[in-house]
This record gives C-alpha cells, structure tokens and sequence, in this order.
C-alpha cells in the first residue's frame, strides 16, 4: 500500500486530534497473541490496528517468539510481560495491573489453544473493564468452553467478537451451514442477544 493511499485512509478515519497531546491521550489498546506456530498474526494486527487509528499501541506475546514479533512491528509499539508457561499466558496480579492501564484489549491472533490460555481468557472476561475484541483462535477458546463466560464478564466489559465463517460455526454451533453468509444472519442475531455482545461476521 503506498503512501497516498495511507494518507487517505488516515484522513477518514482518524479523528482530530489536539496537537499538544501525548499518544496514550488517544487510548491505550493492548494487544495479546502470538505463538511459537502463528508468530506473524500479532504483528499483521498490530499493522492494521495502528491503520485504522490506534496511538498507543502494546503487544503481551510468548517469550519465545518475542524478537521475532518486534522485528516486524512498529517501533513505537511498547512490549508487555504476562507471566507464562509453556506459551501460555496465567492471569495473576500483575495481569491485572496491564490490564487496568489498557482502554481496549484484542485478544486471539495467533494465540496457542491451550487449556491454561481457555482459562486466561474466561478470568479477563470476569476482570476487564474496557472494549474487548476477541478474534481467531480467541473465538475458538470461547467456543470450546460454550460461550459461557460471556455470562460471567465484567458489566463494564464491551465484546466485539470477529469471526469468519469457519469460525462462526463452531461460535454458534451451525457446522451445516456452508458458505453462504447470510444463512448465519439470524442466529448471529439470536447469539448477540443472548450474550449481550456485537458480532462482525466476515466472509
């Protein structure tokens, strides 16, 4: 994408902005992915994440893939450090503490699926008070476990679930539907009021 064609899109969706503020005035967003098998996906959301207007911009992933990450992102994305195990992110004490200070959260690109990552997943749901986007291999965590601790979130917590189609079938429990989007459109309404979240069906 050339550099016209950047400046045009950041013209229409950027908002103005007051020229004596810092970055971190424009929200903070957090962004928690990545493993040893996907380490790329964290770093292509972090590209567009910053494209479609975020300012600053943090990325929690694996230890072990953490140089790989920061060689392909932007230099002013700030790096922060769950405790881990095996490529797992734990929700502790100082989870919290990160994720007190982020205004939106994306969670799920590239991320392992894991039981111990499940878990993390349903206790930031409980914690978070904030915008909280849940893709890829987030949404499959959540499928695994029903959905459920979509019932038990945070009152302050605001999901945006983006899906594929791929995806949505396992969501809302729909293997038969094939490949025509629309067929999803009403039980992706049903699920929206059910859980009390909104829901980005790409296809």
């Amino acid at each position: 994408m050339n550099q016209e064609t950047k400046r045009k899109i950041w013209e229409t969706l950027y908002e103005k902005r007051d020229p004596r503020g810092i970055k971190s005035d424009f929200g903070r967003t957090l962004m928690i992915g990545g493993s040893f098998d996907y380490p790329g996906a964290i770093a292509i959301a972090s590209s567009y994440a910053a494209l479609s207007g975020t300012s600053f911009q943090a990325l929690a992933v694996p230890k072990e893939i953490h140089s790989v990450v920061f060689s392909k992102v932007d230099a002013t994305v700030v790096g922060e450090s769950f405790h881990q195990t095996e490529g797992s992110f734990l929700f502790d004490e100082k989870a919290k503490e990160i994720l007190s200070r982020a205004t939106s959260v994306l969670i799920g690109n590239g991320i392992a699926r894991t039981k111990e990552n499940g878990a993390f997943l349903s206790k930031l749901l409980h914690f978070y008070a904030g915008n909280l986007v849940i893709d890829a291999t987030g949404l499959t965590l959540l499928a695994d476990e029903g959905s459920q601790s979509l019932l038990h979130r945070n009152e302050e917590c605001h999901v945006v679930l983006t899906p594929h189609l791929g995806e949505a079938r396992s969501l809302l429990r729909c293997e038969n539907l094939g490949r025509e989007s629309g067929r999803y459109v009403e039980r992706a309404r049903a699920y929206c009021q059910r859980y009390g979240v909104t829901l980005l069906l790409k296809s």
